[in-house]
C-alpha cells in the first residue's frame, strides 16, 4: 500500500475532476472506485483542491459531501434522475402512441361519416324502388282486373252469340 499517490494517478484525478465538474453524481461514482489504500492521499489531495476553489464552490462541495453520507442519498438520486428521464422518455413514446391513436380514430370516422352518407343514399333509393314496384304491382293489379273483365265480357258475348250452322 503506497501512502502518496503516483503522477499518474494525480493526473487521472485531476482530469477526472475536471472532466466531469458540476456533474457531482459522476465524480462521486469515480471516486468511489479508487482504490482503498489510497482514500487517505487521495482525501488530502481533493482537501487541497476544493480549499483552492472559489467560495461558492467550496460551498457547492462541502454542502455535496454532506449529503454523501453512508446511507446513499447521492446514488439514490442518480438512480432517481435516471428512472426520472426514462419515465420522460416513455412518457413521449406513449403519447405519440396516443396521438397517432386519435389521428386513425379521426380517419376512421371520417371514413365513417362518407360511409353512413352512401348508406344513406342507398336507402333512399331502396325505398324510391320500392315505391315504384309498389305503384306497378297496383297498375298491373289494375290491368290484370280489366283484362278479367274483358275476358269475362268477350266469354259472355260468346255464349250469347248463337254458333253458326255449317
Amino acid at each position: 500500500m503506497s501512502e502518496a499517490l503516483t503522477a499518474e494517478e494525480r493526473e487521472w484525478c485531476d482530469r477526472v475532476l475536471k472532466q466531469y465538474a458540476g456533474r457531482d453524481d459522476i465524480i462521486v461514482c469515480k471516486l468511489v472506485r479508487i482504490h482503498d489504500a489510497q482514500a487517505a492521499t487521495l482525501d488530502k489531495l481533493l482537501c487541497d483542491w476544493i480549499n483552492s476553489l472559489p467560495e461558492p464552490f467550496r460551498t457547492f462541495v462541502m454542502r455535496l459531501e454532506t449529503d454523501a453520507d453512508p446511507s446513499g442519498n447521492i446514488r439514490d438520486a442518480v438512480c432517481q434522475k435516471e428512472n426520472a428521464m426514462a419515465l420522460a422518455a416513455d412518457r413521449d413514446t406513449w403519447k405519440a402512441r396516443a396521438e397517432a391513436a386519435e389521428m386513425d380514430s379521426r380517419s376512421v370516422r371520417g371514413q365513417l361519416g362518407v360511409m353512413t352518407r352512401v348508406a344513406e343514399k342507398a336507402t333512399n333509393r331502396a325505398e324510391t324502388a320500392e315505391a315504384r314496384v309498389r305503384e306497378l304491382e297496383k297498375s298491373l293489379q289494375t290491368e290484370v282486373g280489366i283484362v278479367t273483365a274483358l275476358e269475362s265480357d268477350v266469354d259472355r258475348l260468346e255464349c250469347a252469340t248463337p254458333e253458326p250452322t255449317p
